[in-house]
């Protein structure tokens, strides 16, 4: 993955932890060193699939970063670009929903260069998953944005690609 190369160290030691400590590279205004113990004990986030780094999502950027949320309550989804000069424009991106049982809610960009949905996740549906609108009809359905979803769901043939995904609790 590019992003591996413009990482800073504080993002690349999220994912890997290195034998020697001074190859963390972490200045003490950055926390110093993690020691073993609070890398391998800290808190999980989403289960996050491949599509979402090739889409150039960022993972320290997803919310709520956990890999659960609580079922009968209402929760803000967000997700940015890995760079805030990525385009969110809708014609380079695709449209973005939050599907959970029967229900797929919209994210919408913001104007902070993110996407958003504040969605009521029920008790009983087990996961909440974050997916893409992939193919429209078979072709590419980049472009797609969340005002034109209405007049194609349920009326063409779809498919999803998933980013990201909550145990529901």
């Amino acid at each position: 993955m590019p992003q591996w190369f413009t990482y800073t160290p504080a993002e690349f030691g999220k994912r890997h932890y290195p034998e020697d400590p001074s190859y963390q590279l972490m200045t003490e205004e950055e926390g110093g060193a993690v020691t073993w113990e609070a890398y391998i004990t800290a808190a999980p986030g989403p289960q996050i699939t491949s599509t979402f780094d090739e889409e150039n999502f960022h993972r320290d950027f997803i919310q709520p970063y956990s890999s659960s949320v609580a079922g009968g309550q209402y929760h803000q989804f967000r997700l940015s670009k890995y760079c805030e000069h990525m385009s969110i424009a809708d014609s380079d991106n695709y449209c973005l929903l939050m599907y959970f049982g029967d229900t797929r809610e919209l994210l919408y960009p913001s104007a902070e260069g993110a996407w958003t949905a504040n969605v009521y996740v029920p008790p009983d549906v087990g996961t909440v998953t974050l997916c893409i609108v992939s193919t429209l009809d078979g072709e590419d359905a980049k472009g797609l944005s969340p005002h034109q979803w209405d007049s194609v769901n349920g009326r063409r043939t779809i498919s999803f690609s998933f980013l990201a995904r909550w145990n529901v609790v």
